[in-house]
């Protein structure tokens, strides 16, 4: 931080020269505040993240067997201003692992699927950071409440126990908007 005007020993200071450097001061002191309240506060502090994470689940036998899955996502997302829904973008990747299980346990059979996440996320309108993934077909929709760590780590967890998944993601900030 720099103020206007350097003083000297035994030069006079003018008033106006006194003042601007204690509105300078008070200038920064301010834009350090804001900071400080982003980071420590309830709001997601908008900018670009990495996103990176680990699904698991075990889903109980049916008619159809049971299916033991582990997913990674990776991509990047973009936080908006304030908290109100609609604010996120998001380009991520799903690669999922699937090891389907047949009713008698004698067949099993290894699915590997990669695939674009399509849906909309939004933060919810809540005092902490949540992102609300696209629902899988016959789910409600899963809404990852974040941890934050420093202003620039967000750790998001999920456990649904209808199916037994269990969802992991971390946020890295890597810019601002």
């Amino acid at each position: 931080m720099q103020v206007p005007h350097i003083f000297s020993p035994g030069f006079p200071s003018k008033a106006n020269e006194v003042n601007e450097n204690f509105a300078a001061l008070a200038a920064a002191i301010t834009d350090l505040e804001a900071r400080v309240a982003a980071v420590e506060g309830a709001a997601p502090i908008p900018g670009k993240y990495f996103l990176m994470g680990y699904q698991t689940g075990l889903i109980p036998g049916g008619p159809g067997g049971a299916v033991i899955e582990g997913i990674v996502y990776t991509g990047n997302l973009t936080l908006g201003d304030g908290t109100t829904s609609g604010n996120v973008s998001a380009a991520i990747t799903e690669s999922k692992n699937e090891l389907h299980i047949s009713p008698s346990g004698s067949g099993r059979q290894f699915v590997q699927t990669p695939e674009t996440i399509e849906g909309s996320w939004n933060t919810t309108s809540g005092a902490a950071l949540a992102l609300v993934m696209p629902s899988d077909p016959g789910q409600p929709p899963r809404t990852l409440r974040f941890a934050r760590g420093a202003g620039r780590l967000f750790i998001g967890n999920h456990l649904n126990a209808g199916d037994g998944s269990s969802v992991m993601l971390f946020l890295i900030r890597t810019g601002n908007l």
